[in-house]
């Protein structure tokens, strides 16, 4: 008989608890110890409740030496595996549950597996062949997603090109604009340059005409 022990504290080793083949019984025990709940809640007594793949679940009786049943002898736990537990190949799960007087319970759940039945080949085969379905589902969800963001690469590209476009042209637009107003800039420049020099030349022209007329006015009144 295959003997299996777990200490309720640690994580399994495996991914599952394996409780055997589809339609096997009494050839797989699983010996829980609860010694590291009990630290946490006192002693206690030990209820298993099975759920097994496409099945209903059920708790699994307390009994001596009889298939698909509870043994507790102080902190450890013993499940004789049955018929019952191993109708539905697939993965299920197991919640042991740690009682006390006061009503206080504390659970752990661990997940299970059966495994095909040796002598089924169809269940082999068909297990086999989900198992191919379901790994090609997986490529094809694959491929679909990297497909899809191909497209948002490319669409995202596209927009980027098209900004820098608009980007590239606004500049274009700007250094026109700043070459305009350069030269509007140089203009009022030259205009106020003009302007200062016929301003200057008009006050030169009023200081030599206000002496020429201070000269003849001299002139008169010393003539007189």
């Amino acid at each position: 008989m295959t003997v299996i022990n777990i200490d309720i504290g640690e994580k399994l080793k495996d991914d599952a608890i394996y409780l055997g083949r589809e339609g096997e019984y009494n050839v797989t025990q699983v010996v829980f110890d609860m010694c590291d709940i009990a630290a946490d809640v006192g002693d206690g007594t030990a209820a298993l409740v099975h759920y097994p793949y496409n099945g209903e679940p059920y708790i699994v009786p307390v009994a001596g030496e009889t298939y698909d049943a509870v043994r507790q002898e102080g902190m450890k736990v013993t499940w004789t595996i049955g018929q019952l537990a191993t109708m539905h190949r697939g993965y299920g799960s197991v919640m042991v549950n740690w009682c006390t007087k006061p009503g206080l319970k504390k659970s752990r759940k661990f997940v299970t597996k059966v495994l095909p039945g040796v002598g089924n080949a169809d269940s082999v085969t068909n297990v086999q062949q989900t198992y191919i379905d379901q790994m090609a589902a997986l490529a094809a969800g694959i491929q679909d997603s990297i497909e899809a963001g191909a497209g948002v690469i490319s669409n995202i590209e596209d927009v980027a090109d098209n900004a820098i476009g608009r980007v590239h042209d606004a500049l274009s637009d700007a250094d026109a604009k700043i070459g305009d107003i350069e030269s509007a800039v140089c203009a009022v420049d030259e205009k106020i340059e003009d302007i200062n020099t016929a301003g200057a030349a008009a006050v030169e022209a009023a200081r030599v005409a206000a002496r020429v007329t201070v000269k003849n006015e001299c002139l008169v009144y010393g003539g007189e």
